[in-house]
Order: structure tokens, then sequence, then C-alpha cells
């Protein structure tokens, strides 16, 4: 991260979901991020700081379904 590439989580057509509601936990299942519509792509930060390497669970809900699945990030040494 931070090298302007893949910074941001970009969700695939999910500007045809206005009612998408997109929420990140971390292993505790603390919410990092949840927003509806999705208007602002998730960066990889919670509170301003970047998240540490991990993966974090994800949920999607559109009015058709929930889809679940794991975010992974990763910080590249320079």
């Amino acid at each position: 991260g931070g090298d302007g590439k893949n910074d941001k989580w970009i969700i695939e057509n999910i500007s045809a979901h206005p009612e998408a509601e997109v929420t990140i936990t971390n292993t505790d299942k603390s919410i990092i991020f949840s927003s509806v519509g999705y208007a602002v792509p998730f960066d990889g930060t919670f509170n301003g700081r970047p998240l540490p390497t991990g993966s974090y669970p994800f949920t999607i809900k559109l009015s058709t379904g929930e889809e679940k699945g794991t975010l992974n990030i990763l910080r590249l040494k320079n």
C-alpha cells in the first residue's frame, strides 16, 4: 500500500447497487469499515492509520442476497 497501486478496494459493479451495505471487520468482529452505497472505497485504514497486513472478513448485503468473504491487506516493504 501507499504506492498508488491497489490502494483502494474496488468492488466491480457496486455502483449498480446503491442500496449495498459493505462491512469489513477485524478478526474479533469489530467493525473497521461500514458504508451504504460504497461511494468512498475502503483504503486499508482505520481511524486514519494503515491497518496491518492480514485477512479481514467482509460482508456485502444486496437486495438480492448477501456475499461474504475475506479481504487481504498486504504491506510491501520498500
